[in-house]
């Protein structure tokens, strides 16, 4: 769980972006830390040491963490979008994935509307 003790701006950046994203959807879910890195099998500061940008996890504990939180991989992976707008994404996603066929397609409609 340690990160080398050189790092580039852009690997301490997304460190930064990483810990910022995961702490923001752990409270989102009503979660505290230590009871998120028991759940995933971890020591109780384990997550919290990643919030902190003290460490990033592991390939497999990476993949656990978004399936605990339920969110995909590329929640954290876009090192471009901004936290904000990462989060508004995935909101949406979650919200358009509780639709009816019916209000998909109205859905649907609108926005083509707004694009076009």
């Amino acid at each position: 769980m340690k990160m080398a003790t050189t790092t580039t701006p852009v690997i301490t950046s997304y460190v930064e972006m990483f810990g910022d994203r995961l702490r923001d959807l752990r409270k989102k879910r009503n979660v505290s830390a230590r009871e998120m890195s028991i759940d995933l099998g971890q020591n109780p500061g384990y997550i919290n040491g990643i919030e902190n940008h003290k460490a990033m996890p592991q390939f497999g504990s990476f993949f656990e963490i978004c399936q605990y939180l339920d969110v995909s991989p590329s929640y954290f992976l876009s090192i471009y979008e901004s936290n904000s707008d990462s989060r508004k994404k995935h909101e949406l996603n979650q919200i358009v994935e509780e639709l009816s066929e019916k209000q998909l397609d109205a859905l649907y409609v609108l926005m083509k509307g707004l694009v076009e």
